[in-house]
């Protein structure tokens, strides 16, 4: 986390945020308020400024981590699950970034192209994401979670203990023994991830089209099942219309939640382009009907040579 800004203004004059703005400060990256309005946001994701220095606020090693899954049957149990992991959230017995991904998603990480499994035209069939899900770690489900707990053994085991009961209230729901899992499995690359060993594993759903290249559909909302089932109906209606493959996930940070859809499209073909982005167009101008604003619309032309989305 980033504490205290050093920025070069176009002007060429020097600001400094929070307490660095006082001659001498010994709390500049310590405390990064103080002087006048906290306005570092200014200086990401913009060109108002150059960041010069940064102060960064460092974590000690927590004493361990072990990660975890959870499956889930049904796509109806999306909303109970939103509304289970929010107070797990914010009370942190749920770290990292909560992430819950959909059966067909967990296909496509592996790499291998949708003609694996499908050649039909249109959508891939439900029967199909089915069949090709029953045969990974987790079997037959709709959605995964991702988690990670961080700590000494015996701190982990006190949040499993409590996420497992909380879990256990949906129907079905079961935890996936990381034992039964093999090395190449996408859970593993979550594993590093949460970790902090960085990896472009996410990026092998590229694969699912010939020279796959993909934008995302990012809204916010808040952390609730009704808004999870709103942005989930806009996301497959818009999918439908344009005969894309819908690779949902759900990124829920501490108070807010981000549905992320990734549109996969072969870059060398018009009618592709062209679907994918009217594909985005359509799910950004529903969401704002509704309410919602768009977190960020990346584009990578390559598996290989973009930077993916991990929040």
């Amino acid at each position: 986390m980033h504490s205290g800004l050093e920025v070069v203004l176009p002007t060429g004059e020097v600001l400094r945020t929070g307490m660095g703005a006082l001659p001498g400060s010994h709390t500049w990256q310590s405390f990064p308020y103080g002087f006048g309005p906290v306005n570092d946001g200014l200086f990401s994701q913009s060109n108002l400024g150059i960041v010069t220095k940064m102060g960064m606020s460092l974590m000690p090693n927590p004493g361990g981590h072990e990660s975890f899954m959870y499956a889930f049957d049904r796509e109806s149990d999306l909303a109970q699950l939103i509304e289970i992991i929010r107070p797990l959230r914010i009370s942190n017995i749920l770290e990292n970034v909560a992430q819950v991904r959909s059966a067909v998603q967990t296909i496509a990480v592996q790499g291998r192209p949708r003609t694996d499994f499908s050649t039909g035209e249109g959508k891939i069939p439900e029967e199909v994401i089915e069949r090709e899900v029953s045969k990974l770690p987790c079997g037959k489900c709709a959605w995964l979670y991702y988690g990670m707990s961080y700590g000494p053994p015996h701190i982990r085991a006190y949040k499993l203990d409590i996420i497992a009961k909380e879990f256990s209230r949906i129907s079905g729901a079961r935890r996936v023994d990381p034992k039964t899992i093999p090395r190449d499995n996408y859970f593993w690359s979550r594993d590093n991830i949460a970790s902090g060993t960085p990896d472009l594993e996410e990026l092998l759903w590229c694969n699912w089209v010939p020279n796959g290249s993909h934008i995302a559909f990012s809204p916010v909302s808040p952390i609730r099942g009704k808004d999870a089932e709103a942005l989930m109906e806009l996301a497959r209606r818009n999918h439908t219309r344009h005969n894309i493959d819908l690779f949902p996930a759900f990124c829920v940070g501490l108070r807010e939640m981000h549905l992320i859809v990734e549109i996969v499209f072969d870059k060398t073909k018009a009618e592709a382009r062209k679907a994918a982005m009217d594909c985005m167009r359509g799910m950004v101008d529903d969401a704002a009907k509704l309410g919602y604003g768009e977190y960020v619309i990346f584009h990578s032309h390559s598996p290989h040579h973009s930077l993916p989305y991990f929040p």
